[in-house]
């Protein structure tokens, strides 16, 4: 049992890179510009409650345009069994420099790096899909390598990482463990997050309605927290920031789950870990913002009377 509860926050960095093979930029502008306006009030309200977050970062993001880019592409790249889930194909096919904003963001990064708490970790180089088809373990160490050093150029010591679209493999850590990550976000331990499994629509469901109503336990203590050998932790996700719904009534009750979910977590003396991804704020900046700045004061609460602390992955002891 810990001393006292913890607080993590991590975050999938990603704008576009997140969604290129099941989007098409032009429809998303007003989205990805709310995102971009977004994410210094995420930093300054991070300031104001004093929270530390981790930032797990596309890499492609830390690159000025696609030229940058071009001239840092390993030599070994994904070869997926479905081409249209490489980022590589997509700037070969898609990429439409009028939407560079939206792919490449150094400043982002020198402002997140540069702000109290904050933690810039890895969502591997070019969002590195591990467990789709055709994905090997060469490939994924040449993402990983290219990522680390290309972080360098902004001082940047990549020790945590999240994997994109939580693909989870756990053939992957020795591979993490020779580069230096010492800390990955995994899964909730219960089976409607187990991403080896082919997702449906029963599954689906039930991910959902967890958002609203208690299906599992997902609160833990850093004694319980995965080892392999003590050279990397793995860190339980416990709650998914989800975006805002049409119903107020929804977004209420998801609201109320994840402060309920807090308390027990500083009174039990465990931890929480809750995740989202900046463009989840996209559709309503304001509202999502209002909602966010809720849960920080409520962690304020629980600080002040429990002790319950903030921490990003790579300090989470």
């Amino acid at each position: 049992m810990t001393r006292h509860g913890n607080f993590i926050i991590s975050l999938d960095f990603e704008l576009f890179w997140g969604i290129f093979d099941k989007a098409e930029i032009s429809k998303k502008i007003n989205y990805f510009d709310n995102t971009l306006a977004v994410i210094p009030d995420i930093l300054k309200l991070f300031e104001s409650y004093d929270i530390q977050a981790t930032w797990a970062s596309v890499g492609f993001l830390f690159f000025d345009d696609l030229s940058d880019l071009k001239t840092h592409i390993p030599e070994q790249l994904p070869n997926y069994a479905d081409k249209n889930l490489s980022a590589y194909h997509y700037i070969n096919t898609r990429y439409n420099d009028q939407y560079k904003k939206y792919h490449f963001a150094p400043d982002l990064i020198k402002k997140i790096k540069q702000t109290k708490g904050q933690e810039i970790g890895s969502h591997t180089l070019s969002h590195y899909y591990c467990l789709v088809e055709g994905q090997n373990i060469d490939d994924f160490e040449a993402d990983i390598k290219q990522h680390i050093a290309v972080a360098k150029r902004f001082g940047i010591e990549l020790k945590s990482l999240v994997f994109p679209r939580n693909q989870y493999n756990p053939a992957y850590e020795a591979i993490l463990i020779k580069q230096g990550i010492q800390n990955i976000r995994i899964n909730p331990d219960v089976w409607f997050w187990n991403t080896t499994k082919k997702e449906n629509l029963f599954i689906k469901i039930f991910r959902t309605a967890d958002a609203y109503i208690p299906l599992h336990n997902n609160l833990f203590t850093l004694e319980n927290a995965d080892y392999n050998n003590n050279q990397i932790i793995k860190i339980p996700a416990s709650r998914f920031f989800r975006p805002l719904s049409p119903y107020k009534i929804l977004n209420k009750l998801r609201l109320n789950r994840i402060k309920n979910e807090m308390t027990r977590a500083a009174q039990q003396k465990k931890v929480y870990h809750l995740w989202w991804h900046p463009h989840n704020f996209g559709q309503n900046p304001e509202k999502s913002l209002n909602e966010l700045a809720e849960i920080l004061q409520h962690y304020q609460h629980l600080h002040q009377k429990y002790q319950f602390d903030s921490r990003n992955m790579s300090n989470i002891f």
